[in-house]
């Protein structure tokens, strides 16, 4: 199965998704940065958001970046499903579940009873209601 391989990050200091740009033949990723400088007025210390544009290494090993991976499907509505995605089945619109990478594949977990459930990705018709930084409040338990 040839699948393509791709990501996005979540910013958790300023709360946004980034994704990769093709430039100069070279994968970057738009960043944005909290930036404190110190400075000869009366406050001392200013703070600008700075943007660059870094490599993917970067984004891995940067903690205010979480990384998530692109599971190689798509919803109801053409979208791409990437790990992290709030989805509910189209059939059943049931409880929301979320996308998870288990192991060795994607899963839609959802909770139930304070019992977790999995049900292997792709085994149904789905649509993606939001993700877990944006909208946390669509679910009620705390991701791992």
């Amino acid at each position: 199965m040839n699948r393509e391989i791709k990501f996005r990050a979540w910013n958790l200091e300023l709360k946004h998704m980034v994704f990769p740009t093709l430039e100069f033949g070279r994968e970057l990723w738009p960043c944005t940065y909290k930036r404190t400088t110190k400075t000869i007025d009366k406050d001392g210390y200013t703070e600008e958001i700075v943007l660059e544009f870094v490599s993917v290494d970067h984004i891995l090993q940067d903690p205010i970046f979480e990384v998530m991976q692109f599971t190689g499907l798509y919803d109801v509505d053409d979208n791409e499903i990437y790990e992290g995605d709030i989805v509910v089945p189209v059939k059943f619109k049931e409880i929301p579940n979320v996308i998870q990478y288990i192991q060795n594949g994607f899963y839609r977990v959802k909770s139930i009873n304070n019992k977790i459930y999995t049900n292997l990705l792709g085994n149904c018709d789905i649509k993606i209601i939001g993700n877990i930084h944006k909208n946390p409040e669509l679910i009620s338990y705390k991701i791992n």
